[in-house]
């Protein structure tokens, strides 16, 4: 592969590179796998695709189109109305992309009218759904067969389901039970503890899909032989894999292999492994027990670290002096020519050293076993605890439809129904498939066969599959387009233009990840290579891409003589490298502020690998004064004000918690200082508060209650106790008679919790807490604490009110599918939390015959090092997650469209850089990127100097709290809307009016219009929006105008145009004298919106756009967004306009009058008008 020759940017839009493809995908008489890489127009395709079929067939139900996510399958539906409205209502646009998307929908549109579909009035026809709503869809349509029966609710937290039927199933250990010798086993080789079974267990219901399929199949009579031979076939095929490697040198490898155990048998008398080559003549038989000698090639090959040997010592076998030279060199020469012509080989010969044994050890069997008798019960217990919740959970969702679909030899009624009604199914993302949803697709196609009019379109990039924390298996995807699907084949088709980056980004990650990637697929470790992109854009002036190291020097100890950090160097608590870090959030600031001063309304999106990463970079962004927006980024369990509902909720639920106690004491509400806090859980007042221990603390609550007899106690303190008391005392009283969430929330508003938040944003946080609450309620108070406290640890901060769009913060796995123009990649080292150890672990591989394979290994016992089965497969599963790292910074990386920026924390040693740890994500690329690396570097924080506590010293005792004094504020008289509420009317003005596409933006755009004139009216903006100060404010307003507008559902160039709408309407009335007196706020009783009610009849509403009293004279304007429609002249328009509205006018004249008796004038104002936007109407 050339990567230099690749023809980038050096095409037109109608005929790139890939055209062929893209051609031959719409063909609807076709199957297809489509690899489409990043930014290759992947959901562009997928909705011609769609468009192109409804086209032939009979009903648009007949077309299937599933996505992995909710917001996946609502942005396909969009293109595809999207794709229908502009057919219906716009000309054939110019770009050939659109130009094509827009005649496919004139071919939908024709076909509609012929069998009456009304597409764009029904639009709920089009099936796009997510795979979990198939699978609902199903178990719906035949509940008794699904299993499943009435729709149960989905929890989308299973683990209190899964931990009670683990504890349900431990309930075995006192019956009489056949499994009770299991379960006793079980027990006896985790060390009886019971706590951590439970957690292993609990671990393993979640992945049920995975195994239980799996282990019913390792029940057989014959599954010992099945998987020892499993075993010997692994152990055989890896063998073939390192033969074929050394075979063209065998000779010469033997020869030296030869000569250095002849060495060896004369210089070392300890017995060494590479003595076990003496006399060899070839190499060893790719078998189980030849896998000593294969080893020993290995050692003499390879250093411990899996490295060729660059040095050879006498205890290699080769010893110094002149005789040895030659064989040294020809051992060099060797190496050489492996490394130039076998790039995988020293990774192959370190995959001996891990292989698995052939058998099973009898201990090790005997648990297997044993759980392959118990886990299908436990799963059988999780189902009657969710008969018991009247819940389940998504795994039990796919399993109940795949059962409801039958098999192919006996199929159910719905699935002869589903296979009647589908003809073509489109499934998007299928790189993150799992086998249960593959088992759902072979299902759905069981009965289809060649050139029967059906068609399967798959499309997905291995590259971009990152989710295998899901159960997403990407070697499904590479299977499915090497053998098709169940009986469908599938002809591969690959995108290879890249139409979002610049070709420097393109060119970059080409390079960069070419060498990042496997060179060769591997279907069963899911191992990915890499295929290169073109791009269609230019390069860009300055760098595409730059990388950032923020370098810090190794110490072992600090000032006290304490290691600061483990081996490998990579604790974060090490005070260099936290100085590290935080340049790194400075550098992070730096280059926003670049980013925005480059491209001001450009975006740039800050991506991280987990939500921790952060915890530098968002401090760093508020202290700057950048307002990022996130979603599912700050947490809200650790903001005080979260943090002081959940002690109070402890406290009020339970006097006796202590540390609850201390807590809301502490808290502003409360504040008392430490010399109060101390008197008053300390001081005994004898039998008034008796002690539960007779050495132990008194009871906080039965203190408070008496805290008038503590003397020791300030005269403030006593004023802030009694005040808190008036609170709790009769809130205590309501214990249990009111629900959890209504007694918390009026004990905190009482007690003044929002009048103490630092963040406007945290009384909407306070809002997600107190609905959290009202989840976990039960009688009054809560009984699942560890799911509460789990819950509230999932909880997310809302985005901020003031947030600005164009700054986005986000993990990498969320951004996937995004866009941005900058992309910024700070924490390229750090690294993941590691994988606790799994009590199995199973594996389904593919051999080299296309053949499945089942491999499991059992947990070791407590104490005992793990077998060489489950090293193999552990080791297995984290070359999987090395190879889904990279992937995954493959990810991020390809959001950029302009720039690039990545940054990392990098130990430095000796002035050098030194290789960052094999687990980060930039372990992957280190080699690529080392030599073009920005270094600054940080010397270690010095230590804090210790300060003695001066009581006297201002500002160490200030906590934030309310004043001694402070009263809640009197709650506003809400009964004048009593007589408004509980009316209802069925009369024609309530019925809703059906409307064009076109006729909805134009409403949604006046809106914007009216709404924004409402602010700068009573904002009395208008005196400062002047000449440049204009554009200035409606370039800061565009990127919110956007955000309101998608929300309504605009996307692309619908939202361009009335976001020009919107500007050129404003611009105007700004530049008009007449718009500029309009908006002037300092006439008299000015009002804008200004709400109206007649009540004669019935109760009638009415708002008036503009009114204000000016010279004496009432003035009634209606602001009308509206334009002259085609071949309507302006005049025409105008009167046609003010003939409309005349009632309406007169009605309000009407109203005025009778109100103030002013003289009342009325006029229409029409901003978007060039000229004669003032039009007074006279009577």
């Amino acid at each position: 592969m050339n990567l230099e020759q690749l023809p980038h940017a050096s095409f037109s839009p109608d005929s790139p590179p890939d055209i062929d493809a893209r051609r031959a995908a719409l063909d609807p008489t076709q199957s297809f796998a489509v690899s489409a890489p990043a930014g290759s127009g992947k959901t562009g395709l997928l909705t011609q695709r769609v468009l192109t079929l409804l086209a032939y067939c009979d009903a648009p139900e007949e077309v299937l189109a599933i996505t992995f996510t909710r917001k996946a399958a609502g942005e396909m539906q969009d293109r595809i109305l999207q794709a229908l409205w502009q057919a219906a209502e716009q000309p054939e646009p110019d770009n050939p992309h659109a130009r094509l998307t827009w005649k496919l929908a004139q071919a939908v549109l024709q076909r509609d009218r012929e069998l009456n579909w009304n597409l764009l009035s029904s639009p709920q026809r089009l099936r796009v759904q997510t795979i979990d709503s198939l699978c609902r869809s199903i178990t719906k349509q035949l509940p008794l067969a699904s299993g499943l029966g009435a729709q149960p609710d989905t929890l989308e937290d299973a683990n209190k389901a899964y931990r009670l039927a683990v504890r349900e199933f431990f309930a075995l250990l006192e019956q009489d039970s056949p499994l009770r010798d299991d379960l006793a086993r079980l027990l006896r080789h985790l060390d009886n503890n019971l706590a951590s079974i439970e957690n292993l267990l609990v671990a393993l219901l979640a992945k049920r899909e995975q195994w239980l399929e799996v282990l019913l199949q390792a029940r057989q009579q014959h599954a010992r032989d099945y998987l020892e031979q499993t075993l010997h076939q692994v152990i055989v095929e890896h063998l073939q894999q390192v033969q074929a490697c050394l075979q063209l040198h065998a000779s010469e490898l033997c020869a030296i292999a030869d000569q250095a155990a002849k060495n060896l048998e004369q210089e070392a008398p300890q017995k060494h492994r590479i003595r076990e080559l003496l006399g060899i003549t070839g190499l060893p038989l790719c078998e189980p027990n030849a896998v000593e000698q294969w080893v020993a090639f290995t050692d003499l090959l390879l250093t411990n670290t899996g490295t060729f040997r660059a040095r050879l010592t006498k205890n290699e076998g080769f010893p110094a002096g002149k005789e040895n030279t030659l064989l040294k060199e020809r051992f060099a020469k060797l190496i050489d020519t492996l490394q130039e012509t076998q790039p995988e080989c020293a990774a192959l010969l370190q995959g001996i050293r891990g292989l698995p044994t052939s058998t099973y050890e009898d201990q090790q069997w005997q648990l297997l076993d044993s759980l392959t008798r118990l886990l299908p019960l436990l799963v059988a217990q999780l189902t009657l605890v969710f008969k018991q919740l009247g819940a389940t959970d998504y795994s039990a969702i796919s399993q109940a439809a795949l059962l409801a679909l039958g098999d192919e030899d006996a199929p159910t009624d719905i699935a002869l129904q589903l296979d009647y009604r589908i003809r073509h199914i489109l499934v998007d993302e299928f790189q993150d498939t799992a086998s249960p949803q593959l088992r759902l697709l072979e299902k759905l196609t069981a009965g289809w066969q060649p050139d029967d009019g059906r068609t399967l379109f798959i499309v997905g990039d291995g590259m971009q599959s990152c989710y295998g924390f899901r159960n997403a298996n990407v070697g499904l995807f590479l299977d499915a387009r090497r053998r098709g699907i169940g009986s469908v084949d599938l002809q591969a088709l690959d995108l290879r233009v890249n139409f979002r980056s610049q070709a420097g980004i393109v060119k970059w990650v080409n390079h960069t990840f070419h060498c990042a990637f496997p060179a060769q697929d591997d279907i069963s470790r899911g191992a990915v290579k890499y295929s290169p992109s073109i791009a269609f854009n230019q390069d860009l002036p300055d760098p595409a891409v730059s990388f950032f190291a923020c370098a810090y020097v190794n110490d072992t100890n600090n000032a006290k003589g304490e290691k600061t950090f483990d081996e490998n160097g990579d604790n974060d608590n090490y005070p260099g490298k936290q100085t590290a870090q935080h340049n790194e959030a400075d550098q992070v600031v730096r280059l926003v502020q670049q980013a925005r001063a480059e491209d001001p309304e450009g975006t740039v999106a800050i991506l991280v690998r987990t939500r921790s990463h952060l915890a530098q970079i968002l401090p760093a962004l508020t202290a700057a004064g950048l307002r990022w927006q996130a979603t599912d980024i700050d947490s809200l369990a650790s903001r005080m004000a979260i943090v002081d509902l959940m002690s109070l909720t402890r406290a009020l639920l339970n006097p006796q918690d202590r540390i609850a106690w201390l807590a809301i004491l502490r808290a502003p509400w409360c504040g008392l200082d430490l010399h109060d806090l101390h008197a008053l859980v300390n001081v005994d007042v004898g039998e008034r508060s008796p002690r539960v221990k007779e050495n132990g603390y008194p009871v906080i609550w039965q203190q408070l209650q008496h805290h008038i007899h503590i003397d020791a106690l300030s005269a403030e303190g006593k004023k802030l106790i009694a005040r808190l008391m008036a609170r709790l005392q009769p809130a205590l009283r309501q214990r249990r008679r009111k629900p959890l969430r209504q007694w918390i929330e009026g004990v905190w508003l009482a007690l003044g919790g929002p009048a103490v938040l630092l963040d406007s944003n945290d009384s909407d946080n306070a809002a997600s807490y107190f609905a959290l609450l009202e989840r976990y309620d039960e009688g009054g108070g809560i009984r699942d604490w560890q799911g509460f406290d789990t819950a509230v640890q999932k909880l997310f901060a809302k985005p901020r009110a003031d947030a600005d769009p164009r700054l986005q913060v986000m993990t990498i796995h969320k951004s996937k599918g995004l866009e941005f123009d900058t992309v910024i990649i700070p924490g390229l080292d750090r690294l993941p939390r590691r994988d606790d150890n799994e009590l199995l672990m199973w594996q389904e591989r593919l051999d080299a015959q296309g053949e499945n394979q089942l491999l499991l290994g059992p947990l070791a016992a407590t104490g005992e090092d793990h077998s060489a089965i489950y090293r193999f497969m552990r080791a297995e599963k984290e070359k999987q997650q090395h190879y889904e790292a990279t992937r995954l910074l493959y990810v991020g990386c390809t959001r950029a469209i302009k720039r690039l920026h990545l940054l990392a924390c990098v130990k430095q040693k000796d002035d050098a850089l030194t290789t960052p740890n094999k687990n980060s994500l930039l372990s992957s690329i280190w080699t690529e990127v080392k030599e073009d690396v920005h270094v600054s570097s940080a010397k270690p924080m010095a230590p804090a100097p210790q300060l003695a506590l001066n009581i006297e010293q201002p500002g160490l005792q200030h906590i934030l709290r309310l004043t001694p004094d402070w009263q809640l504020p009197a709650l506003a008289d809400v009964g004048l809307l009593k007589q408004y509420r509980g009316h209802e009317y069925d009369d024609e003005e309530n019925l809703p009016e059906s409307e064009t596409r076109s006729n909805r933006l134009a409403r949604h755009t006046g809106t914007l219009i009216h709404r924004t004139l409402q602010v700068i009216t009573e904002s009395n903006q208008v005196h400062e929006l002047t000449g440049e100060n204009i554009n200035i404010y409606l370039t800061s307003r565009t990127p919110f105008w956007q955000i309101q507008l998608r929300q309504s559902g605009w996307q692309d160039a619908e939202l361009n145009l009335a976001i020009e709408r919107v500007n050129r309407a404003l611009r105007q009335t700004l530049s008009d004298s007449r718009g500029r007196w309009l908006l002037d706020n300092s006439h008299e009783y000015s009002a804008c919106e200004l709400a109206l009610y007649q009540h004669s009849d019935r109760l009638r509403e009415s708002i008036v756009d503009r009114t204000f009293v000016a010279e004496g004279v009432r003035w009634i304007v209606d602001y009308k967004s509206s334009e002259p429609m085609q071949n309507q002249t302006e005049a025409e328009f105008i009167a046609q306009e003010t003939e409309s509205y005349r009632e309406q006018l007169a009605r309000y004249r009407e109203w005025f009058g009778v109100m103030d008796g002013r003289e009342t004038k009325t006029a229409l104002y029409f901003p978007c008008l060039k000229d004669n936007r003032w039009v007074e109407v006279f009577w």
